[in-house]
């Protein structure tokens, strides 16, 4: 969603006049999309604005403004609107010596006014204001209406259709972060992916917190992907997250038979125990996960012009989280034998300060468990992968190059690549897959 979210702020800075430089040391304004899923995440970001802050003003003498905005920010919220007044945000300023603007995500259209006002910045810092730009900027209200400013060395388009939560997984500080679930206006969404293919994007992969949720007006997440697969330029099209309560068998059969779908589902199951899973607030049993898993498996074996022989399934997994047993621990590494995912996203749990489970449950799962448990689940994961991969050698596989050393296969898969052309990058190739193992996968172009 960062991705997403950083080309409309670039488009933000673009009306105002702004100039896009690669060099801290040439800025007058850093932008920093913060991501809070884990802590490790969070400190990594206080981290790198302190040390920025310094290693400027050593190299320099000179102060950028530096502003924050994305799932860091905001904390709390009433009526959908953030309270600024947060616990959280005075420990976050605290940190960070005062020393930055903080923006909620979805007034980023206030950017530049705010540039434009800060007369002595936060702080003990004083600002030089960069340039007194004067225009106009017409912008929508809603951030997301915003037009996207796409890179130009990417094939990749990245396209929000809704945005915010209202699961309330108890582990998840979405719905605090970003606020309740809106959805994107089919026009709107349409438009995104129209201008992105005039750009030259070969693949599109559309967003959301809980993506297969989303629906406007009589439309739902089927009907969306059917319009966009009408286009008739040539691109793949995958999509970003999925929740199990909401995976509809018509999408599962798309993947299947849609020769524009990317072969690949992101599934998160979380846990594979069903009082975990019920702790956590999934809405869903394993049983369930599993059946959705199963019927893709079935389609795809049905489907007789099927593209690859495995569609590429991937998920989450959370070890540690609040109250969880030795018991449904080894349920759910059992459970994932069932499953059997080609790759599995791992992490051990991390309270998230204003999470529902920060107020109900206990992080009583000592450091020493997670990790252990976290090493079970991660070899595991890794056997799934080589086994995956090392059936792939002597295969051929659709490929979209990247640049000139990578791509990305049907699956969703990034690949090594070699003898690949300028003229290839973009376009579908076929490649022949001469390495894998838990590593990844590489080949040769063979067209």
């Amino acid at each position: 969603m960062n991705y997403a979210d950083s080309e409309r702020i670039q488009t933000v800075f673009n009306k105002a006049g702004y100039t896009k430089v690669h060099d801290p040391l040439l800025c007058d304004v850093i932008v920093i999309l913060s991501c809070s899923v884990r802590q490790k995440a969070e400190e990594k970001v206080i981290g790198w604005i302190n040390n920025i802050r310094k290693h400027i003003q050593e190299k320099t003498g000179h102060q950028p403004i530096i502003i924050l905005t994305g799932c860091m920010v905001r904390r709390d919220y009433e009526n959908n609107n953030s309270i600024k007044s947060t616990k959280y945000n005075t420990v976050l300023k605290r940190k960070l010596k005062n020393s930055i603007i903080v923006i909620d995500i979805r007034q980023i259209s206030d950017i530049i006014r705010t540039i434009k006002c800060t007369k002595r910045g936060v702080g003990d810092n004083k600002f030089e204001i960069p340039h007194p730009y004067n225009r106009i900027i017409e912008l929508p209200e809603n951030y997301l209406s915003i037009p996207p400013t796409f890179s130009n060395n990417d094939i990749i388009a990245y396209i929000p259709i809704s945005t915010g939560c209202n699961q309330f997984c108890t582990y998840c500080i979405v719905p605090f972060a970003r606020g309740s679930e809106y959805c994107r206006p089919t026009t709107e969404i349409l438009k995104d992916v129209k201008s992105a293919l005039l750009k030259g994007k070969k693949i599109i992969i559309l967003l959301g917190q809980i993506v297969d949720k989303w629906s406007y007006d009589s439309y739902k997440f089927y009907d969306l992907l059917s319009e966009i697969l009408e286009n008739n330029e040539d691109f793949w099209l995958s999509f970003l997250s999925s929740h199990p309560s909401y995976m509809d068998e018509n999408v599962l059969r798309l993947i299947v038979e849609n020769p524009k779908m990317l072969k690949f589902l992101g599934l998160p199951l979380q846990s594979g125990d069903n009082h975990v899973l019920k702790r956590m607030n999934r809405g869903y049993s394993f049983p369930d996960y599993l059946k959705i898993i199963n019927k893709l498996k079935q389609i795809n074996n049905e489907y007789p012009q099927k593209t690859v022989n495995d569609i590429y399934i991937t998920t989450d997994i959370i070890v540690g989280f609040c109250d969880e047993t030795k018991k449904e621990f080894e349920n759910t590494y059992k459970n994932l034998k069932k499953v059997v995912p080609h790759r599995i996203f791992l992490a051990p749990y991390s309270n998230r300060p204003g999470s529902i489970a920060d107020k109900m449950y206990n992080d009583n799962v000592s450091p020493q468990t997670k990790k252990s448990r976290f090493k079970k689940i991660k070899a595991l994961s890794e056997k799934f992968y080589y086994n995956y991969n090392h059936k792939l050698i002597n295969t051929k596989i659709l490929v979209r190059p990247k640049n000139l050393k990578m791509g990305i296969t049907i699956s969703n898969q990034f690949i090594e690549l070699s003898e690949v052309i300028q003229t290839d990058i973009g376009q579908v190739r076929t490649a022949l897959i001469l390495k894998g193992n838990k590593y990844g996968i590489s080949g040769k172009i063979i067209r």
